[in-house]
C-alpha cells in the first residue's frame, strides 16, 4: 500500500524516549512509535499457499483471550517470507487522548521495530536501555527474525538476569553474546516513502563499533506493520488512492491548458503567416493576372494556329486531278477537314472521272457527289470532301503542296487584272468566288489607219488562280478585221480617209456612212 503524502515534517525524525511521547507534542507526525511494554509478541512460521493475514490473525486467535476486532496489531515478515513477527495489545490500554492523533498520523508502530537492524552474527541477545523500560531481543543463528522479543520495566532491573532469561526462553546457550545498544529510538520517512527506524548514537555489535544500521519499511509492508485498525487503513488507502487519481486528473487538465496554450500560440503564428502570405498574393494580383492573360492569348493563338480553317490547302491538293472542263463556282469550308465545292462542267463525263481521281487521292477520306442541274450543255454539282487531319499539314507544320501542282505564272504587266483584295477567312465560314469584270482600258490614241480599230472586250473572270494550283487555258484572241482595210468588212462602204487625217476623222466619216 503506498504511503499518503506527509508534511514537512516528514523529513524530521520523530525520536521517541523510552518513557513515551511528549505530552506537549500532540500535532500530527509521519511516524509514532508506541511504548513496546503495552505489546505481546510471538514470532510464528508461515505457510505458503494462505494468506499472511489470516496466518496471523489465526495465531493471535490462539494467543490471546481477545478477538482480533478488540486488538490493535501488526506484523512484520522474513525477508524469505517464511516467518513474521507478530504484536498485538489490548486496544483499551491506550487512552482516547493518546489515539486522537492517529488518523493524522502517517505510520503508527511499536518502539521495538528498530531494534530489528541490530541482530548479531551468530546466537546472541540485544538489549536496550531506557530510561523507563528495557527491550531484549534473543536471536538463533542463521534466522532474520528474534525468536523471543520481551520488553519489562526497569526499576532496578539486572540486565544479566534479564539476559539469561532471555537465553532460556530462546533455546540459547547460557554464555551467548549480550550486546546492549543505548540511544533514543526514532522514525523517519525517505524521499521515496519508506520509513526508515533507527537507534541514534552508536554501539558495537559484533565486536563492530559505529553507528547503528536502520531497519526500512518498504511503501508496501507500512500497512502490515502499522497497529490501527485495518479498517481505517483501507479507507484511508482509498482515499489516498481517490486523491492520487484527482491530482493526476488536475495534472491532465493542467497539461491540456498548456497544450491548448500552446496550440493557440501555434495557430496565431499560421493565422500571422496566413496573413502575411494573403498580403504578399494580393500585391502580386495584377503581375499574376497579367501572366494569365498572357498565357491564355498564347494558347488561343496556338490553337488557332493549329485548328485553323485550310481552304487553299485542301484545293492545292485536289485540283491537279481536275479536268478542265470543269469549273469551280463556290468553295465553303465546313469544318477543318470538310470542303464543299460548288462546280459546274461542259463535259458531263469528266465528272465521274474526277470522282474517282478524287477518292484514289491519299489525302481523301470520305467522298460526295451530289447532281444539281444539267441546262445547255453545263452540268452544275456539288462535291462534299472529308480530308484526313494528316494529309493537311506536313512533318514541319507547312501546308501541304501536292507533287505536280504548277505555280501559275504572272499574266503580262500590260494585261494584269485588278487586284481583289482578299479578306481573312472566317472559321468555318464560306469562301465565295464570284465573277469579276475588269474595266475596259483605255484606248491610246493611235495614228491614222485605213481601218478602223477594234474594240476591246472586256474579259469576264469566272474564277480565281490560286496559288499553286494549275492556271486555266489562256482565252483565244479576239478576231482581227482582214487586212484589206475595211473595205473587205461585209456591208461596210467606208470612204479611204484623207491624207493627213487622223482616227477621228475616219470614225467621222463612218457614222456618216451608217446614217445614210
Amino acid at each position: 500500500m503506498s504511503s499518503p503524502h506527509l508534511s514537512s515534517a516528514a523529513d524530521a525524525p520523530t525520536t521517541l524516549s523510552p518513557d513515551g511521547p511528549e505530552p506537549e507534542d500532540t500535532g500530527p507526525q509521519p511516524v509514532l512509535l508506541l511504548p513496546g511494554d503495552r505489546f505481546f509478541v510471538r514470532t510464528i512460521a508461515l505457510a505458503e499457499d494462505t494468506s499472511v493475514e489470516d496466518q496471523v490473525i489465526l495465531a493471535l486467535e490462539g494467543l490471546s483471550p481477545f478477538g482480533p476486532a478488540q486488538l490493535y496489531y501488526g506484523y512484520v515478515t522474513a525477508p524469505d517470507r517464511k516467518s513474521a513477527l507478530a504484536y498485538a495489545a489490548y486496544r483499551r490500554r491506550f487512552t482516547a487522548d493518546e489515539t486522537a492523533t492517529w488518523e493524522q498520523t502517517g505510520s503508527v508502530l511499536p518502539e521495538f521495530l528498530p531494534l530489528l537492524a541490530s541482530r548479531p552474527k551468530r546466537d546472541g541477545v540485544v538489549l536496550h536501555q531506557g530510561p523507563a523500560r528495557i527491550t531484549g531481543l534473543a536471536w538463533r543463528n542463521g534466522e532474520a527474525l528474534p525468536s523471543v522479543l520481551l520488553v519489562r520495566e526497569c526499576l532496578g532491573a539486572d540486565q544479566q538476569k534479564f539476559a539469561a532469561e532471555l537465553c532460556a526462553r530462546a533455546g540459547l546457550p547460557a554464555d551467548a553474546e549480550v550486546t546492549v545498544v543505548q540511544g533514543s529510538l526514532n522514525g523517519a520517512v525517505r524521499d521515496d516513502g519508506d520509513v526508515e527506524l533507527r537507534v541514534a548514537g552508536t554501539g558495537t555489535i559484533g565486536g563492530v563499533t559505529g553507528a547503528h544500521s536502520p531497519f526500512v519499511l518498504r511503501v508496501a509492508d507500512l500497512d502490515m506493520a502499522d497497529v490501527r485498525d485495518r479498517e481505517f487503513l483501507a479507507a484511508r488507502e482509498r482515499a489516498a488512492r481517490r486523491d492520487n487519481w484527482l491530482w493526476r486528473g488536475v495534472q491532465l487538465i493542467i497539461c491540456l491548458i498548456i497544450g491548448a496554450a500552446l496550440v493557440e500560440v501555434g495557430a496565431s503564428l499560421l493565422r500571422w503567416q496566413a496573413t502575411k502570405r494573403q498580403a504578399r498574393i494580393a500585391a502580386q494580383t495584377s503581375d499574376v493576372e497579367h501572366l494569365l492573360t498572357a498565357q491564355g492569348l498564347a494558347q488561343r493563338i496556338g490553337e488557332l494556329s493549329e485548328r485553323r480553317l485550310m481552304p487553299l490547302e485542301m484545293l492545292a491538293l485536289i485540283n491537279p486531278g481536275r479536268p478542265q472542263s470543269i469549273t469551280f463556282l463556290r468553295v465553303v469550308t465546313r469544318s477543318a477537314t470538310e470542303l464543299e465545292i460548288e462546280a459546274q462542267s461542259k463535259t458531263p463525263a469528266d465528272v465521274s472521272t474526277y470522282q474517282e481521281v478524287l477518292r484514289n487521292l491519299p489525302a481523301i477520306a470520305s467522298e460526295q457527289t451530289r447532281i444539281n442541274r444539267s441546262s445547255e450543255g453545263l452540268t452544275s454539282f456539288i462535291i462534299t470532301l472529308a480530308f484526313k487531319p494528316d494529309a493537311l499539314r506536313a512533318a514541319n507544320g507547312a501546308p501541304v503542296v501536292p507533287l505536280g501542282a504548277r505555280k501559275p505564272e504572272p499574266p503580262p504587266a500590260e494585261a494584269a487584272p485588278t487586284p481583289v483584295p482578299l479578306t481573312p477567312v472566317p472559321a468555318a465560314g464560306t469562301v465565295e468566288v464570284e465573277p469579276v469584270s475588269i474595266p475596259e482600258p483605255a484606248v491610246q490614241p493611235a495614228a491614222p489607219a485605213p481601218t478602223a480599230p477594234a474594240r476591246a472586250t472586256p474579259p469576264v473572270i469566272k474564277r480565281v488562280i490560286l496559288p499553286g494550283l494549275t492556271p486555266p487555258p489562256e482565252p483565244e484572241p479576239p478576231e482581227t478585221p482582214p487586212a484589206g482595210g475595211p473595205a473587205d468588212i461585209e456591208g461596210a462602204d467606208i470612204p479611204t480617209p484623207l491624207p493627213g487625217g487622223s482616227a477621228a476623222t475616219a470614225d467621222k466619216l463612218k457614222t456618216e456612212k451608217l446614217k445614210s
